[in-house]
């Protein structure tokens, strides 16, 4: 990507999965989240706490700099910290 990082994007057909997962546990145990979609409704804590979630966009970018800033992910030559994300420190 642009800035220095290539995430795997390839899907393993769920057949193989399976073929896989009659070796590898951890294989075997994402079996049932293949093509699974999940649905969240938070309506009811926003109405009675007032809390206002982040996009899930915004929040995948702001996982992925965490795991920079701390070290798990190297930082490349080209990261630069998006301007867009909120700052907890």
């Amino acid at each position: 990507g642009k800035l220095g990082y290539r995430v795997p994007t390839i899907g393993i057909p769920k057949f193989l999965l399976k073929v896989v997962g009659l070796f590898d546990f951890s294989a075997r145990s994402i079996l049932s989240q293949v093509n699974y979609i999940a649905h969240f409704d938070c309506s009811k804590c926003k109405s009675l706490l007032g809390i206002e979630f982040s996009p899930c966009s915004q929040a995948f970018v702001e996982m992925a700099e965490s795991l920079v800033e701390i070290g798990y992910i190297r930082k490349t030559k080209k990261y630069r910290k998006s301007k867009k994300s909120s700052n907890f420190e």
